[in-house]
């Protein structure tokens, strides 16, 4: 018995040169294309270390707004965590210790969960677990 076995034709000469040509055609085309659309990005941020935040408001777990210059004056730390990274939780404890520590220095303590849970679930959690800085989310993410 004997099996028929497709095999592409091979290609020579002009063929082979042409297809050649075009690939190398096509990869000078994506990487211009690339280099284009890379360099129309606007940047990723303005701001440059040491500026200080435009004021903006987002929502506090509690669900309140929060103004960013209320911060005026203070020394903030920002973390961001979720209650499913092991590690950003194992830190909850150190955080606390260090806003206890330097609240009178002017630290303030703000934490913005990356939990797509209901914001006030999130308070809970921290609540529970004896953290009792601000907590922020971004209110869009948890529009219904």
């Amino acid at each position: 018995m004997i099996l028929a076995v497709w095999q592409p034709p091979k290609l020579t000469g002009r063929s082979s040169g042409f297809m050649g040509g075009a690939v190398v055609l096509l990869i000078i085309t994506v990487m211009l294309v690339s280099a284009l659309l890379e360099a129309n990005k606007p940047p990723a941020s303005n701001l440059i270390p040491g500026d200080p935040l435009p004021d903006y408001t987002v929502i506090s777990a509690d669900g309140s707004a929060v103004s960013v210059g209320e911060f005026k004056g203070s020394v903030v730390l920002l973390s961001f965590w979720a209650t499913w990274c092991a590690e950003c939780v194992d830190q909850l404890p150190r955080l606390q210790q260090l806003k206890d520590e330097y609240a009178d220095g002017g630290l303030v303590l703000v934490s913005v969960s990356l939990d797509d849970q209901d914001p006030a679930w999130v308070q809970e959690y921290l609540d529970a677990g004896g953290h009792d800085w601000l907590s922020l989310t971004d209110e869009a993410d948890h529009m219904d």
